[in-house]
């Protein structure tokens, strides 16, 4: 958080707040940093649109078959970091 400059770790595999159904959205479509090759943008391109793009576009990948791997940190996996600041267009985030 921005403004309390705290710190902290997500990972939806063990994040007791997320709803079961919830976890493999949150994996593949919730600001997980993607690195990703110039065939699969050109297959898939981002939608034009300012909300939930990234899992669009994971999304899309995933019903063309495209293999997709999510980075293992420990016992966490997958893991994101976010910076929280009260201006965001995702409510806080």
């Amino acid at each position: 958080d921005v403004k309390d400059q705290s710190f902290g770790f997500f990972s939806p595999n063990r994040e007791p707040l997320l709803e079961h159904e919830q976890r493999e959205s949150f994996q593949y479509g919730y600001g997980f940093s993607f690195v990703y090759t110039k065939a699969a943008w050109e297959l898939v391109k981002f939608p034009d649109t300012e909300w939930s793009e990234d899992g669009d576009f994971m999304g899309r990948l995933q019903l063309k078959k495209v293999p997709i791997e999510l980075v293992r940190s420990g016992d966490a996996f997958p893991l994101a970091a976010h910076t929280h600041h009260s201006d965001s267009t995702s409510g806080g985030e």
